[in-house]
């Protein structure tokens, strides 16, 4: 199958590659089929692209990036729309934004070159709606954890210190 991307080109893809949403991530509830991409010189950003729209395609990090006393939760019903039995646990990320560089480049290998200023970048993550993945199972869910609102925009320092 081939998908056009904004930040890829056309690509090929098989169709076990998609993932599939219960219903999309907020606000993009509609779009429920997307694949994960990484580039080796961004990592360990990955890219979360939609399937069905070229220019969606979010920026995610793992959510051990995060801050450590973070830990999400599955909500009811989660486990068995993502297929996990056992109690296994999903490949948790968090959805990245960039801010505060006016009219500079704010991909993640710009964000890389500032160095160790991370906050004139602005880099936050949103941990109130953390993505879980099963990736055997090729499913996906954005989980509302609930927590208070400033965990919304959660400053992630980290990522520029990142070789």
């Amino acid at each position: 199958m081939r998908i056009l991307t904004l930040h890829f080109g056309v690509l090929e893809i098989e169709p076990e590659q998609v993932l599939e949403f219960e219903q999309g991530p907020i606000p993009f509830v509609a779009l429920r089929r997307y694949i994960l991409l990484s580039r080796e010189d961004e990592e360990p950003f990955q890219w979360l692209q939609s399937v069905e729209v070229p220019h969606l395609a979010l920026v995610t990090l793992p959510v051990t990036m995060g801050p450590a006393e973070f830990r999400p939760r599955l909500g009811p019903g989660d486990q068995e729309w993502l297929g996990l039995r056992d109690g296994g646990e999903p490949v948790w990320l968090m959805t990245v934004a960039f801010g505060g560089g006016g009219e500079a480049d704010l991909t993640p290998s710009a964000a890389h070159e500032g160095g160790e200023d991370c906050d004139a970048w602005g880099i936050t993550a949103n941990l109130l709606g953390p993505i879980a993945l099963n990736l055997a199972t090729r499913r996906g869910k954005q989980v509302i954890q609930d927590l208070d609102t400033s965990w919304a925009r959660t400053p992630v320092p980290e990522v520029a210190q990142q070789p």
